[in-house]
């Protein structure tokens, strides 16, 4: 572990949102890049949306910790950290709607099979440079399995077309 990675895990442990419970939202955005834009023009609003900061390990939480050891989910933990991750907060935050930019990250389509209560939206966050991109060569992998997304915002037709297949 370097010193950066250290220095963010020890804010966060210092940081108020360390030590709350994960309030209710209608709306929870797996990585809040890209949030921004939503709330600027008025799309959803704050007060009704819950972040997830995954790469300032923003997603830390005492709380997690504690269902951990109660439900006994050791195993989702080491096998899909990713999933484990957003699994409890989708548990806690209840959305109706779950959005990211992250839409190269195959194990968010994982997710709606553990909690169906909710949309899914993935937005795709740009243009690939080895088009289709290496992340259809990676869905090719899960072809069949659990992956789905309600929704799927994509840079073309041509995207739109290669998601399909998936």
């Amino acid at each position: 572990m370097n010193f950066k990675v250290l220095v963010l895990i020890l804010k966060r442990l210092c940081s108020k949102s360390f030590w709350r419970k994960p309030k209710k939202s209608k709306y929870l955005i797996v990585d809040k890049s890209g949030s921004e834009d939503l709330f600027n023009n008025n799309i959803i609003t704050k007060n009704e949306t819950f972040l997830i900061g995954l790469r300032d390990y923003g997603w830390l939480n005492i709380n997690i910790f504690f269902w951990l050891i109660k439900e006994n989910k050791y195993s989702l933990l080491y096998k899909e950290r990713f999933v484990f991750i957003i699994l409890y907060y989708l548990k806690r935050v209840e959305p109706k709607f779950v959005l990211t930019w992250m839409d190269y990250i195959v194990s968010f389509y994982k997710l709606q099979s553990y909690y169906p209560q909710a949309l899914f939206i993935s937005l795709q966050v740009g243009r690939r440079s080895n088009e289709p991109g290496e992340f259809f060569d990676r869905l090719k992998h899960w072809k069949g399995s659990e992956l789905s997304c309600d929704f799927i915002f994509s840079f073309g037709e041509a995207h739109a077309k290669e998601y399909e297949k998936y």
